[in-house]
């Protein structure tokens, strides 16, 4: 169902009742408006890091000079200097996670979907990759639509934590931990702590 929700948003499936709005339109509408990752990184494995970046750019008419201005920028802050001209195969799981995250932010979406962005990386480079994401967000503060199954996960990054069953919301929660917030840090927090247990028991 959780994935099932992004890609109505997405405007890749259509609702069988009621309406889906996104940003005030229709979601074919405002497509253009949105980034979406996935699990997987799904870059095209003939194009080199830099021009999987570029891809959203050159689909919305963006000249050259200036997409690849902009992919080598995010590539930069993704720690990827170097690895520009690479293709997917030549990258680790982790850096290609960066290639796609950065491919994600190149477009300055007003919304993001993300789907497990960073369930099929190691338990390391996910915290890595995780971090990186938001120290983006922070510098922007776009809204996030993010699926996880990992409870810790959700509650480092989210304001409002909405867990979902048989197709419903069964509950919203609001997490009011000051930002930016720090893994670690938050594990030493009681109330992160407390919060955490709670949820967790009510999922069990």
């Amino acid at each position: 169902g959780k994935t099932t929700i992004l890609n109505m948003v997405a405007g890749l499936l259509e609702p069988t009742g009621g309406d889906v709005d996104v940003l005030g339109k229709q979601p074919r509408q405002a497509r253009w408006e949105m980034s979406y990752m996935f699990a997987r990184d799904a870059l095209l494995p003939w194009r080199s890091a830099i021009a999987n970046v570029e891809i959203g750019l050159e689909l919305r008419g963006v000249a050259g000079r200036k997409r690849t201005e902009i992919a080598r920028d995010l590539l930069r802050r993704m720690r990827l200097d170097g690895a520009e001209n690479k293709l997917p195969s030549q990258l680790s799981h982790g850096m290609r996670q960066r290639v796609a995250l950065a491919r994600t932010w190149a477009t300055d979406p007003k919304l993001l979907l993300m789907d497990e962005p960073f369930a099929a990386l190691d338990a390391q480079t996910r915290e890595a990759v995780r971090a990186e994401f938001l120290a983006f967000w922070e510098a922007s503060r776009r809204t996030v639509i993010f699926v996880t199954h990992d409870l810790d996960e959700a509650l480092l990054m989210a304001d409002r934590v909405l867990l979902l069953g048989g197709g419903r919301i069964l509950r919203e929660h609001r997490v009011e931990f000051a930002r930016p917030r720090v893994q670690r840090t938050l594990e030493d927090d009681q109330d992160f702590r407390d919060l955490r247990d709670d949820l967790r028991a009510y999922l069990q």
